[in-house]
C-alpha cells in the first residue's frame, strides 16, 4: 500500500505539501494556494500542524512504523478542521444554520432597535398632545463596543386616520455612548459657527468629510424615504 512521504523532488521546506499532493494526485500549487489562504484565518494551527507533519512524515524512501502513520493521519484531520470551519463560515454565515453566527446576528439586531428606540424617545419631546408620534431612522459610520458613530433623522408626526403633518425634527450627526452593552447618552454638535469646530473635536477625522456632506447623498433621502413609508403604514 502506497505510504504518504515528504517529496524529495517537490519541496519548498519540507516537502510536506508536495508529498501529500502526490499521495492524493493533486497539483501542488493548488494545495499550496488552498494552505496559504487557510493562513489568512487561523495561522497558528497551520503552522503547528505543518511542523508536526514534517517530523512525522517520513522522507521519500525511507521506512515508516505503525506508530507515525497513526500520527500522520491525525496530522490530516488535524489540517481539515479549519478548512471546515471556513467553509461553513462562508456558506452559512448570511442564514441561521450555525447557531453561534444567528446569537450574533441577534444581538446585533438587536442593539440596532435599542438605537431606534432611543433616537424616538429621547432626541425631541412631542409638541403635538395628542396623536403626535417620533419616527426616526438612521446610518451608521462606524461603530465598536462603546460608541456608535451615525447620522440621525428623527421628526414628529401628528397622525390620525388618513391624515399627517410633519412637525419638528433633528438631522444632524451623534454620538451614542454604550456601556456594558445599554444606551447611556448621546453627543450631538453645537449649532450655528460652532458647528465645524465641534464635530472636527468629536468625530474621527476621517469620518468628518462623508459626515459634512452626508445630508447631499443618496442615503440620506433614503431615511428620509424610509420614515416617510412608515408614517404612511401608520394611517393606513
Amino acid at each position: 500500500m502506497k505510504k504518504i512521504k515528504k517529496s524529495n523532488h517537490d519541496r519548498i521546506l519540507f516537502g510536506v505539501i508536495g508529498g501529500i499532493a502526490d499521495y492524493f494526485k493533486i497539483d501542488p500549487t493548488i494545495l499550496r494556494l488552498a494552505v496559504i489562504f487557510i493562513l489568512f484565518f487561523n495561522f497558528p494551527a497551520v503552522v503547528v500542524t505543518y511542523i508536526l507533519a514534517a517530523l512525522v512524515i517520513p522522507k521519500d524512501g525511507d521506512s515508516e512504523s505503525s506508530g507515525s502513520s497513526f500520527f500522520l493521519w491525525l496530522i490530516l484531520i488535524l489540517l481539515l478542521i479549519p478548512v471546515l470551519i471556513i467553509v461553513g463560515i462562508l456558506l452559512y454565515s448570511r442564514t441561521d444554520s450555525l447557531p453561534f453566527i444567528a446569537e450574533v446576528q441577534e444581538i446585533a439586531q438587536v442593539r440596532d432597535k435599542e438605537v431606534l428606540e432611543y433616537l424616538e424617545n429621547q432626541l425631541i419631546d412631542p409638541i403635538y398632545d395628542y396623536n403626535g408620534k417620533i419616527f426616526a431612522d438612521y446610518y451608521i459610520f462606524e461603530r465598536n463596543e462603546d460608541q456608535f458613530f451615525i447620522w440621525a433623522y428623527v421628526v414628529e408626526y401628528f397622525v390620525e386616520d388618513n391624515y399627517m403633518e410633519k412637525g419638528a425634527g433633528i438631522s444632524s450627526p451623534m454620538i451614542i455612548f454604550i456601556e456594558n452593552g445599554r444606551i447611556v447618552s448621546h453627543w450631538i454638535p453645537e449649532d450655528g459657527s460652532k458647528y465645524s469646530d465641534s464635530l472636527a473635536k468629536n468625530f474621527p477625522a476621517y469620518l468628518q468629510q462623508r459626515v459634512l456632506s452626508f445630508n447631499q447623498t443618496n442615503t440620506f433621502q433614503e431615511m428620509i424615504s424610509s420614515v416617510e413609508e412608515r408614517v404612511e403604514e401608520k394611517i393606513k
